[in-house]
């Protein structure tokens, strides 16, 4: 408009000069007239082409005006016949206008794309722009348009006086990062988030507003909270686990030293019944010897007496023979009972160690459940307290083990304590036998003439002893044969033990692995 207005006034002031020039001429009418209808003819021509000219620059002010309120969606006026300067300026504004285009169309997409909440404000601290997760962040219902043009204070906080640091910032032009802050919402709810504020500037480097980011960390804080918990658990099953590990390898132990000094009984056992089996080969001997002499006295009728004080002294070595058998026989007897009374100790013992593997086993099925309880968070321990199960699984598997040879042992010592007892009986039946016979001797050294029949009282009488020997020295073998089972019992007894000595040190180790896992960088977070 201004520009058609100056063409229309220059060209006024061009004719009313023309038209002084043909009056200073002073020229007739006629030649005036002829000029005035040129005058107004230019005037005329001027006139429209300056309501042309006004009505294209008032097109491309709409257009311009349009674009300036926000609507992108009006067309660029259509200049036909415009001027060239006109057409020029109409080509650079749409060029300007598409670029508008262009930058709006980033900006709302990089913003529409953001998926974590956030807030663009003006200098004012008026809400731009801002997002659903934003909304649902401060427990806002509706959508989000509905909260641009209200500053940040009044959205979060109902409070349009608060101060914020989105206002801190666009005033001293401070850039907040990660900045931890709990936002309650508007129906309660608390949400922990990491803020990064920081102003916007215009290419002027004045400051235009400016942009809240929010980085949701109540999951996170929460599966800290849970993961803390959960430490404290383990650490807490961990030093149980420790205790009954102690009072495990204790009672191994003292079961280990029982199980040594019963084998150390079941040594001395073996050792004497051998001695007593060739006690009992020496006595068969003399028997036998015995016999023959009677045989042989039979016939040498001459020299009874003599023979029948042979008889006699051998009589009474072999007497002592036997209460020396039978000495030792009781001081089996007495070793066996103190075997079994050893035994029903490891017995008792291995009852103690059923009892902690039992403990054990169940605080690994609450370290397993509390695992499963973590989830994804828990697997680690999961697999840990599995371990510690199946140690607890070996140590009473091993502990069965030691109850059998414990149960073989003292089945052993009961036949043995049987064996001797039999054994004694033989040995005091002979005994009496032997005083018998050196009493028949004695009645043979005083009556000589009837030699010839007591000869054949004494072959008889050293027949059945010989007989009885021989069961006596049977029983014998079968205790050396029980206390060489017994021996061998109490070894395997023994690496039972040491086996399970070295169950207790592998749990120890899963503890302490246990304790180093729980005390990692989430028990850290914790402090």
């Amino acid at each position: 408009m201004r520009i058609a207005g100056r063409l229309l006034i220059t060209q006024s002031i061009a004719a009313v000069v023309f038209l002084a020039i043909v009056w200073a001429s002073g020229d007739t009418l006629a030649p005036l007239g002829a000029w005035g209808v040129a005058v107004v003819l230019f005037l005329g021509a001027g006139l429209l082409t300056a309501v042309g000219l006004s009505r294209s620059l008032d097109s491309v002010s709409t257009h311009v005006a349009a674009v300036a309120a926000g609507d992108f969606s009006t067309k660029p006026p259509e200049l036909a016949g415009a001027p060239a300067e006109v057409t020029r300026t109409a080509a650079a504004l749409a060029d300007l206008v598409a670029e508008m285009k262009r930058t709006k169309g980033l900006t709302s997409g990089i913003l529409g794309g953001l998926p974590m909440p956030y807030l663009l404000v003006d200098a004012q601290e008026k809400a731009v722009a801002t997002n659903q997760a934003c909304m649902d962040m401060v427990q806002i219902d509706g959508p989000p348009q509905k909260q641009l043009g209200r500053t940040l204070a009044e959205i979060f906080y109902n409070d349009p006086g608060r101060q914020t640091a989105v206002g801190k910032s666009i005033r001293e032009g401070q850039i907040f990062r990660n900045l931890e802050v709990t936002i309650t919402g508007h129906k309660g709810g608390q949400r922990h988030v990491l803020a990064n504020v920081f102003p916007l500037y215009d290419l002027d480097n004045r400051c235009i507003g400016g942009l809240c980011l929010y980085l949701d960390m109540t999951t996170i804080k929460e599966q800290e909270a849970r993961i803390c918990a959960q430490n404290d658990l383990m650490t807490a099953a961990a030093a149980k686990a420790t205790s009954v590990s102690r009072d495990l390898t204790d009672s191994a132990a003292s079961l280990r030293a029982q199980v040594s000094q019963a084998g150390e009984a079941v040594g001395r056992q073996r050792d004497a019944a051998s001695q007593v089996a060739v006690s009992m080969g020496e006595m068969n001997a003399a028997i036998l010897e015995v016999a023959k002499g009677a045989s042989t006295a039979a016939g040498l009728a001459d020299n009874a007496r003599q023979r029948a004080q042979e008889g006699a002294a051998a009589v009474t070595e072999v007497r002592r023979g036997m209460e020396g058998v039978a000495k030792q026989a009781a001081n089996l007897k007495a070793d066996m009972g103190e075997l079994g009374r050893q035994a029903e100790g490891i017995g008792a013992v291995t009852s103690v160690i059923t009892d902690i593997a039992d403990q054990t086993n169940l605080l690994a099925l609450n370290a397993a459940i509390e695992a499963a309880r973590a989830g994804d968070a828990g697997r680690g321990f999961a697999v840990v307290a599995d371990e510690v199960r199946k140690l607890a699984e070996k140590t009473m598997q091993a502990t069965g083990e030691v109850a059998k040879a414990v149960a073989g042992i003292r089945e052993s010592v009961t036949r043995s304590v049987s064996g001797t007892d039999a054994a004694v009986g033989a040995i005091e039946t002979n005994t009496k036998r032997m005083d018998e016979s050196g009493r028949v001797l004695a009645e043979i050294v005083g009556l000589t003439e009837k030699t010839a029949d007591s000869v054949q009282g004494i072959a008889a009488a050293a027949e059945e002893q010989s007989s009885s020997s021989e069961a006596v020295a049977g029983s014998i073998e079968d205790i050396a044969r029980e206390a060489e089972t017994s021996a061998q019992a109490m070894e395997e007894a023994e690496h039972a033990v040491e086996g399970l000595v070295r169950l207790t040190v592998e749990l120890d180790q899963v503890v302490a692995d246990l304790k180093a896992t729980s005390s990692g960088q989430d028990a850290d977070r914790c402090k």
